[in-house]
């Protein structure tokens, strides 16, 4: 147990220390910088950019990121518990044994 609170000890104080080193910086992050910082893919932070969850501008045909903007946005996940958004997916229906089962009991399928 305690090696475990100490890993997540450790963990924590890593992820100040980004968040401290993206507060100094002074120069935009292009997507691919920050993906490689936050340990993340550069889809997945293009994605965000297009869902409007992180605010970015173009300089000339890269993609930048202010890093004001960089550790909002990372802290407000922290504080939202870094939970995932939910997909569309389609209901189950009500009541799955409410279908008609083609074969009687004791029946065998035949092919």
């Amino acid at each position: 147990m305690e090696k475990l609170l100490k890993e997540a000890k450790e963990l924590k104080e890593e992820k100040m220390k980004t968040l401290q080193m993206l507060e100094n910086r002074e120069e935009p992050l292009s997507v691919k910088e920050l993906a490689k910082i936050l340990g993340n893919s550069p889809t997945t932070i293009y994605r965000r950019i297009h869902h409007g969850e992180l605010e970015a501008f173009r300089d000339g045909w890269l993609i930048k990121i202010l890093p004001s903007v960089a550790v909002e946005w990372v802290k407000k996940l922290i504080a939202q518990g870094c939970r995932r958004r939910k997909r569309n997916v389609r209901p189950l229906p009500r009541d799955l044994t409410s279908r008609e089962n083609p074969l009687e009991e004791g029946e065998a399928m035949v092919e």
